[in-house]
């Protein structure tokens, strides 16, 4: 299986930040830089202010033109990631990254190959509809027929919000709290997807 070989691996010695030792992509490690990517943009006193990182001071942008090439070249690797940076989120401002970043870029350009695994994930726990009522529809870049398979895989499960741009089945809309959103981060979908053929184990 051939793996991401971006810009400044290839060409500035980075040494492939994204592999194991055995030459691997290193996907606990992939999800983890992900979600501490999109911390790098809040700041620690206010959600809502953007920082503005730096290359010193956030050692995981590596990431993005990991993440970028894996959605672009590297289809087969894109639902193993998912479920790592899913893994990898502990709040409610993780969730929202990882929605609108991966895996709402995913589907843009995926949608129709990973909707039935998403589908399957998100019947094995509440925390993964959850961070599929994140997903935008970027005007239309989801397919109809992906967005309205989104919209059934969250069905009334509790969500971010109620902003009309989420995929919605016509399910009654239940806001989860702060409180009951941190709660659902505690739950770990690997090793579920995994016993459910949805990836490979490690």
């Amino acid at each position: 299986m051939s793996l991401p070989d971006c810009f400044d691996c290839k060409y500035g010695g980075l040494e492939h930040p994204c592999r194991t030792a055995s030459g691997g992509y290193d996907f606990a490690k992939a999800g983890a830089a992900i979600v501490a990517h999109g911390r790098s943009y809040r700041d620690d006193d206010d959600a809502d202010e953007v920082a503005s990182p730096s290359p010193v001071d956030n050692p995981s942008d590596w990431i993005s033109d990991c993440q970028y090439e894996l959605i672009e070249d590297h289809p087969a690797l894109i639902m193993p990631l998912i479920v790592a940076a899913i893994d990898a989120c502990e709040t409610p401002s993780d969730a929202a990254f990882v929605a609108a970043g991966l895996i709402e870029n995913a589907l843009v350009k995926h949608g129709a190959a990973l909707i039935g695994d998403l589908e399957r994930l998100a019947a094995l726990s509440p925390k993964v509809p959850y961070i599929l009522s994140g997903v935008w529809s970027q005007s239309g870049g989801v397919k109809a027929s992906v967005w309205e398979r989104l919209g059934k895989a969250i069905g009334a499960h509790g969500r971010m919000s109620d902003d009309a741009r989420e995929a919605r089945d016509g399910s009654p809309v239940t806001v989860l709290s702060e409180v009951a959103a941190t709660a659902l981060m505690r739950d770990r979908i690997g090793p579920a997807a995994v016993e459910a053929g949805i990836i490979a184990a490690a």
